[in-house]
This record gives C-alpha cells, structure tokens and sequence, in this order.
C-alpha cells in the first residue's frame, strides 16, 4: 500500500513537471496554493506533491495549512485581479478601430503588477512553509525535485522525438 502511494505520487509529480516545466512568468500553478488541489501544474502544485513526499509530521502538516490559509485571500484576491487585467488586455488587442498605445501600457504595467505581486505572495507561502521544514526534509524536496525534473526532461524529449517522427 505504501509502495503503491509512493509510485502514485512520484507519477503525479512527473507528470506535472513534464506537462509544464517551471518558466519565466507561468503563475497558474500558484492556484494550487490557493486551491490546495495538486492536480494542476506550476510551483504550487510542485510544492504541494513535494510535502506530501517528504514526510511531513502531523504537527507540520497543520502548520503548513495555516500557512496556507493564511495567504489564501490574498492569492484569491491577485488571481481575480490579474485575470480581470488579461481580459482588459485582450479586449484593447482585439477592437474594430486603432489601438491606443498608451492604454495598452496601462494595462500592460497592471498586469505586470499584478503577477509580480502574486510571484511575490507565493514565495512568502514557500519561505514560510520552509522554515516549518526540518534541514534533512528540506535535503530530501530537492533531491526528489532534482529527480523528477530530469525525468520530466527526458520525457520531454522523447515526446519531442516521437513528434518528430510522426511528422515525417
């Protein structure tokens, strides 16, 4: 049974590295801290599969819950915001008439903002939920990231090949 968890988890978490790697801007995976769902993909969801293969204590895991529904209204409030922004955005891209530059940077540095700031709460949540961390715990989340991010790239480039390949 133990087996089967650890095999399930390792899955997910390569999965999510391999669906979408970790890069540049990308925010949506931060949802999963507002969620607590593991199923997407990004940094939250990373986080949150690593916890759970890390061997967190009953104590640790009630603190990093606090954690994070401490955060949880502010990363509610950036996500709402920032999709409210990229709508704003697409909507002055796509008009009948000229486009008005200096709205477009309007909106532009709003949505910039924006995505700082919510990269900015999710590393609070991670900053945060480290300290609760034990040094050996924190040894074991980078081994296992290290692990799961150079088989998610070798999926990645088999996927590339076989893409490749039925192009031909």
């Amino acid at each position: 049974m133990k087996n089967s968890i650890r095999k399930i988890m390792v899955g997910l978490l390569i999965v999510g590295l391999w669906v979408a790697p970790v890069v540049g801007q990308d925010l949506r995976g931060l949802e999963s801290l507002v969620t607590g769902d593991a199923s997407n993909d990004g940094p939250g969801t990373l986080l949150l599969l690593l916890l759970k293969g890390i061997g967190l204590t009953p104590e640790q895991k009630l603190r990093a819950k606090e954690i994070l529904v401490t955060h949880r209204e502010r990363l509610e409030t950036l996500f709402r915001e920032l999709q409210s922004g990229n709508t704003e955005l697409a909507n002055a891209l796509f008009v009948p008439g000229e486009i008005n530059p200096e709205v477009l940077d309007q909106l532009t540095e709003r949505v910039t903002l924006l995505r700082y700031q919510l990269l900015q709460e999710g590393l609070r949540v991670v900053l945060e939920i480290r300290r609760v961390l034990t040094p050996e715990q924190r040894v074991k989340a980078a081994r296992l990231k290290n692990q799961l991010q150079t088989l998610g790239e070798a999926l990645g480039e088999a996927q590339q090949g076989q893409s490749s390949e039925a192009s031909k």
